[in-house]
């Protein structure tokens, strides 16, 4: 097959016009012996190839009318990042926080796994880069703490060191702790809706056009509402369909093109009381209290990317959920 792929080559890019040449009376639909291809110099592939549509005919491979190329190897990932740690201890007082600037850039890799979603090709087969832009998994800011600390209250510590059994057994043993994440929204995928190349240059995806216009509105996290079809996250005007037998120019994600950024605090207290002394095995009873999304913040996700559709850039569900609070009692022994 390599030799007649070779023997293919010099016909295929004397086949190869201009997009506008091609769009004139859909010329890629219609077969290479129809006038239109004729009158447009589009000759067949190789001696004995059957009437097929010119759009088969401009295919690396024309002889096939499929060729499956999930798993063919040409995928690349770029991955660049600045990593930023602090760890500390100040008494009672433990602090870990991590920030990760990033950006993360993909070709073609997804379409190594089957199990992935994301099973785009390059609208032109004989430009790759034509699927090279940011990968869904770019998050270019992420803010994490975790952090703890010991309440200095009881025998032994700085307050109430003095204090008899009772409030000794009240006051000591008081533990605060929390992990709080600030990190940027998932990019959301542009869609053109109906993929109008897939019939003609066998695209899995079709490209939009950019217009000009900002991609963001000047709408704020706290502006998303539901019920509220007039306030936007995303601008419609930002990107347009491509014109028919077009290839667009919009890469399916852009670095603005987003969910709101999401920002949670959960926070812990924990009570340790030793109902019995043991050198050995001592009688704890713990009690813990924990807080999830303790602000019960409402970010609203779940942006629409559909061209065309009435709710594109809308929000259409919370990114994190309601405040939940759970609470334990435990005893060792």
């Amino acid at each position: 097959m390599g030799n007649c792929g070779n023997g293919l080559n010099s016909t295929i890019t004397q086949n190869q016009l201009p997009t506008s040449q091609l769009a004139r009376g859909g010329l890629l639909t219609q077969t290479i012996s129809s006038p239109a291809a004729v009158a447009a110099g589009i000759r067949a592939p190789y001696a004995g190839y059957p009437n097929r549509s010119v759009a088969q005919s401009l295919r690396p491979y024309p002889q096939y009318l499929d060729v499956w190329s999930r798993n063919s190897g040409q995928g690349q990932t770029w991955y660049d990042s600045m990593q930023a740690k602090v760890e500390r201890r100040f008494g009672g007082f433990q602090l870990l926080a991590a920030y990760t600037w990033s950006k993360t850039l993909s070709n073609a890799h997804f379409r190594q796994i089957f199990s992935q979603q994301f099973n785009i090709g390059a609208q032109d087969a004989y430009n790759l880069d034509d699927i090279k832009w940011f990968s869904p998994f770019d998050q270019p800011h992420v803010l994490n703490f975790v952090w703890a600390y010991d309440m200095p209250l009881g025998r032994g510590r700085r307050f109430l060191s003095s204090s008899n059994t009772i409030v000794n057994g009240l006051v000591k043993g008081w533990t605060v702790s929390g992990a709080q994440r600030y990190y940027s929204g998932n990019l959301i995928q542009l869609v053109t809706p109906g993929n109008p190349l897939g019939a003609t240059i066998f695209s899995t995806a079709t490209k939009a056009n950019t217009t000009g216009q900002p991609i963001r509105t000047s709408a704020g996290f706290g502006d998303l509402d539901l019920n509220n079809p007039g306030v936007r996250w995303l601008n419609p005007g930002a990107f347009a369909p491509a014109a028919p037998f077009t290839l667009g120019s919009a890469a399916l994600y852009h670095d603005d093109f987003r969910q709101p950024m999401v920002a949670f605090e959960n926070v812990g207290i924990s009570k340790r009381t030793k109902l019995y002394e043991n050198d050995k095995n001592p009688v704890e009873l713990t009690y813990r209290a924990d807080m999830f999304n303790l602000f019960n913040r409402t970010r609203f996700g779940g942006v629409n990317g559909v061209i065309g559709n009435a709710a594109f850039g809308r929000p259409t569900g919370p990114q994190v959920g309601a405040r939940a609070i759970t609470m334990g009692l435990r005893i060792s022994f």
